[in-house]
């Protein structure tokens, strides 16, 4: 199968983010207190240097960044990135109110690429998933499935598969196992960036996925 570049390559060690979780709280645990964090999909800004400066929440606020002791623990130098650049990923911080900043426990790249239609040589498959959450947060919709995988590369991607002349668009998640053994189930995360297609309020955002013991299923977002 041809691979297009709207599909995500996964392996064992793509989302570790909540073995992160045990490393806070061990923190927390030596001072006695317990920082109230967020875990979500946000956007992170980079400045002119490629440097980690914002995080931007989907209802409008801005935070700079600072970055927590155990972050940079794990890091022997804070990675950079494309300058005057926007990804979107998932992060776990805490809210500092009184300087109008975050600091930052972990950060994770994800799939958030634009669904365009399949090509003619792409084999569709959809082979199942899990799926653990999905929700519309701003310009955004935002995905969390689980998939059963054991050491071989999976193949993830979303489509467009709007017939023409339909109002809304739809979205289906393509999915190729490779005959992976179905050892342990793995979270991955996808935010579908819905700006690009120029929807109106009350258009109607469609997503569909086959699933574990259900079958294909849909569900419904009103913009």
């Amino acid at each position: 199968m041809k691979k297009p570049s709207s599909l995500l390559s996964i392996s064992k060690a793509f989302v570790l983010l909540f073995f992160f979780l045990g490393i806070v709280a061990a923190s927390c645990e030596e001072d006695n207190s317990y920082p109230s964090l967020i875990y979500d999909f946000v956007c992170m800004q980079t400045d002119d240097d490629g440097n980690m400066k914002n995080l931007l929440t989907d209802n409008g606020h801005t935070y700079g960044i600072e970055f927590s002791d155990s972050y940079l623990d794990r890091h022997d130098s804070v990675p950079t990135f494309r300058p005057d650049s926007i990804y979107r990923v998932v992060a776990m911080y805490e809210i500092k109110e009184e300087r109008d900043s975050c600091r930052l426990y972990d950060l994770v790249n994800i799939y958030s690429k634009v669904p365009t239609p399949p090509t003619d040589d792409l084999v569709l498959t959809y082979d199942p998933v899990f799926l653990q959450s999905i929700r519309r947060s701003g310009e955004y919709l935002n995905i969390i499935i689980q998939l059963y995988s054991l050491n071989k590369q999976h193949y993830l991607g979303v489509i467009d598969t709007t017939e023409e002349g339909k109002a809304g668009v739809d979205f289906a998640l393509i999915h190729k196992n490779v005959d992976d053994a179905e050892a342990y189930r793995q979270r991955v995360y996808m935010s579908l960036p819905l700006k690009p297609y120029g929807l109106h309020r009350g258009d109607t955002i469609r997503f569909h996925a086959n699933l574990y013991d259900e079958g294909m299923k849909s569900w419904e977002f009103i913009y």
